[in-house]
């Protein structure tokens, strides 16, 4: 009687830990749609660019003339641009905070994370890999995508963000 209660309970979870998003899928592939600069959503899956960071949602920046751009909205447009009609494959998928997932995306044969990276649309996310940094520097040399703007790196954004929301 108690063993077919414990295989029970290792059955339920077996099926909870395989259905869980984090768990059940290593691959996947389709229609992307662009959430962020870093982040897409495919086949029902949301999934974070591995290695790299972009702004975040409602973040700004300033121009050249010290004009506010929405710096979150232009890395996700170049995110979308790079994606164009192509189906997109993300790889190596583990999870990450919440119910997402994170991994290296494609385009067709085109590395998503180096790419936003290469094109100054995301920063290298040290802390997590150190596979982009050439690419990081290409980039801020030739003062492309948002090294032409005045900005707070997404991490530190978001930490300030943070101590803004404690003093209230």
């Amino acid at each position: 009687m108690h063993w077919t209660r414990g295989v029970s309970a290792l059955v339920a979870l077996g099926f909870l830990v395989a259905s869980s998003p984090s768990f059940a899928v290593e691959e996947v592939f389709g229609r992307a749609k662009v959430l962020l600069g870093d982040e897409v959503i495919v086949e029902g899956y949301t999934v974070r660019l591995f290695g790299v960071d972009a702004p975040d949602r409602g973040q700004e920046c300033d121009d050249k003339y010290g004009k506010p751009v929405s710096c979150d909205k232009r890395a996700r447009d170049a995110l979308r641009e790079l994606i164009g009609n192509v189906d997109v494959t993300c790889i190596d998928l583990e999870p990450d905070e919440g119910e997402r997932l994170k991994g290296t995306c494609y385009a067709g044969d085109i590395n998503l994370n180096g790419l936003m990276v290469r094109k100054g649309w995301a920063f290298a996310y040290s802390k997590e890999s150190r596979d982009y940094e050439q690419p990081q520097i290409l980039a801020r040399r030739e003062n492309v995508g948002l090294w032409k703007l005045k900005l707070v790196k997404p991490w530190k954004w978001r930490k300030l963000q943070a101590e803004a929301e404690k003093k209230k």
